[in-house]
């Protein structure tokens, strides 16, 4: 049986492999109403890691009507030396609300 670790328990998995974590965490803050958003997922085998940012981009702008998008820069994690990273930043309209988001992927 695997373990399962958070900050707060740890909990057993069901003893077979079927199980990936896709944990989403949420950060507000007190002072405006800016969110911080961390999504965990795993990139299928048959797509690269630019391509599985297209795919999800690709997602979003069938739910948005986008005002401005920036190109992907190359970001180093200085946390995190081996790892390829991008970041970009858009503002989109998803109903009455306008959305400014950064990603860093």
């Amino acid at each position: 049986m695997n373990l399962y670790h958070m900050d707060e328990c740890r909990f057993p998995l069901p003893d077979n492999d079927n199980w990936q974590d896709c944990s989403l965490n949420i950060f507000r803050s007190k002072n405006d109403s800016s969110s911080l958003i961390v999504s965990r997922g795993i990139i299928p085998k048959e797509r690269t890691f630019e391509e599985e940012l297209d795919y999800q981009w690709s997602l979003l702008l069938g739910q948005i009507e986008l005002l401005h998008s920036e190109p992907r820069l190359p970001r180093t994690l200085t946390q995190s030396p081996g790892y390829q990273a991008f970041e970009t930043n858009c503002c989109f309209r998803r109903g009455k609300h306008t959305q400014f988001q950064r990603q860093l992927a």
